[in-house]
């Protein structure tokens, strides 16, 4: 496989890794969110909230291991040593703050929500829920800017 042959596969998977992350964004919040509040009892709707995050999350994880897969086998094998462009710069930085935030949302804020769930303290688990919706927020606005900057910088390149 030829060199251009190869960069058009790895571009092509960090492309699905963020539209597989966007998608799962998107989903939970456009599509199964407003669903489940149609749900009337409290313990139900927090649990299928939740429950449905957690799916989220794992979908999620697969884009980001598709994106960083993609973008160190790029960077390690295509670049040859020789000095990063700005534009992987700034892509290396965004996954960096994109997975923190997927830490926190993963590990600080859904797994205590879930725990609490467990243990019927479902008004922990809505506050925990609460600030969780902030970090996948955040995420999908990361993710946006991924996509458009690699699709950019290919397409000027």
């Amino acid at each position: 496989m030829s060199q251009t042959q190869q960069i058009i596969v790895a571009v092509l998977a960090h492309n699905l890794g963020s539209i597989i992350l966007i998608g799962s964004l998107l989903f939970i919040q456009i599509a199964y969110l407003p669903a489940v509040s149609d749900v009337r009892s409290a313990t139900a709707h927090m649990h299928l909230r939740l429950d449905g995050v957690a799916l989220c999350l794992r979908w999620l994880w697969l884009g980001v291991l598709l994106i960083y897969g993609s973008g160190l086998w790029a960077v390690l094998a295509l670049l040859d040593q020789s000095p990063w462009p700005v534009h992987v710069v700034w892509m290396t930085a965004l996954s960096v703050l994109l997975l923190i935030l997927l830490v926190i949302a993963q590990l600080g804020l859904l797994r205590p929500a879930r725990l609490a769930m467990q243990r019927k303290r479902i008004r922990n688990a809505r506050q925990l829920y609460g600030r969780l919706r902030a970090p996948l927020l955040a995420a999908l606005v990361v993710d946006a800017a991924m996509l458009l900057g690699v699709s950019g910088a290919v397409l000027v390149s």
